[in-house]
């Protein structure tokens, strides 16, 4: 009995051996595949940020046209002044954030724009030909022919009117310290290069000429008709006269300089809401100036500005 069972024992093993020695041959290793490093897109935006601010001249040491109290020059009888001023400007741009300290700005827009007028009355401003005719009568009061007609060319005072209009455009290129910020507050100072354009128009002496016609009668005795037409008239219902003065229109390119301070708040991750004082200079930039009836165009501007703005943070 005891040999039957070692028998069977051994022959359970010789068919076991091959069995497993094929299933270990079959036998695959686990592999291992190590993860990709996750991916992080590249933010295009980062640290770049638009930028737009509406400003204030509210203290200046020039104005683009001064009229002064009127003293009218010899001839030139004041009848009206006007002054505008555009105090308020604008402009719209792009920056970029080196670190949390220093940044950079381009902005683009309008500094100013005024506009000034001068009319009244000049003496001999105006050239017409005159036509004076004469009717004599006689005893029985019957006119007597001819009329005595005397033609010729004079100087009569008519409308004179002058204009004169000044706008800056600028671009600045402009660099900021931040100071730190508290509580969403962050001061700053800054300091800016850039350019000025002014065109600049000016009319002086625009004339207008009115054709006039006047009857003085001595009772019995004659009739004199004197009649003013301005050049191109044919009667005295015809349209007034235009003259053109002293026109100019030029162009000119300046730097311009600026220093200010001011500070920023965050209003959300992305947008700031900023408040800022600007000195603003162009020595060589053109102006007019109107003074009385007179028309200079004078150099240099000094503006003293109060910005307010938005920039968004393209993050």
């Amino acid at each position: 009995m005891k040999l039957l069972t070692r028998l069977l024992l051994s022959s359970a093993v010789l068919v076991a051996w091959p069995l497993s020695q094929s299933i270990a041959a079959d036998y695959d290793a686990p592999l291992y595949i190590e993860e990709a490093p996750e991916y992080v897109p590249v933010e295009i935006g980062s640290g770049w940020y638009l930028r737009g601010d509406v400003s204030y001249n509210f203290a200046r040491d020039y104005t683009n046209y001064e009229i002064a109290e009127p003293v009218p020059p010899t001839g030139f009888e004041l009848e009206g002044l006007g002054e505008t001023h555009t105090v308020v400007g604008g402009t719209v741009g792009f920056g970029y954030h080196f670190n949390d300290i220093f940044r950079t700005d381009m902005n683009f827009g309008m500094l100013s724009s005024s506009k000034a007028n001068v009319f009244g009355s000049r003496d001999d401003g105006c050239a017409v030909t005159q036509t004076v005719t004469t009717v004599t009568y006689d005893i029985n009061g019957d006119p007597i022919d001819p009329p005595d007609v005397d033609v010729s060319n004079v100087d009569v005072d008519c409308y004179s009117k002058t204009t004169a209009e000044s706008t800056a455009w600028t671009g600045m290129a402009n660099v900021y310290a931040d100071l730190g910020t508290v509580a969403g507050f962050t001061p700053y100072v800054g300091a800016g290069l850039g350019l000025v354009y002014t065109p600049v128009k000016l009319n002086l002496n625009d004339r207008t000429c009115s054709a006039f016609e006047e009857i003085e009668s001595v009772a019995g005795v004659s009739q004199t008709t004197t009649t003013q037409l301005c050049e191109g008239q044919t009667s005295v219902n015809d349209e007034d006269v235009d003259y053109p003065g002293t026109s100019i229109d030029r162009n000119k390119v300046s730097l311009l300089y600026s220093l200010g301070a001011g500070v920023s708040y965050q209003m959300s991750q992305n947008a700031s809401l900023d408040v800022g004082y600007h000195w603003i200079t162009a020595p060589g930039a053109e102006y007019v100036t109107i003074r009385n009836d007179d028309v200079v165009i004078a150099k240099g501007m000094n503006i003293h500005q109060v910005k307010v703005g938005l920039r968004y943070d393209l993050w």
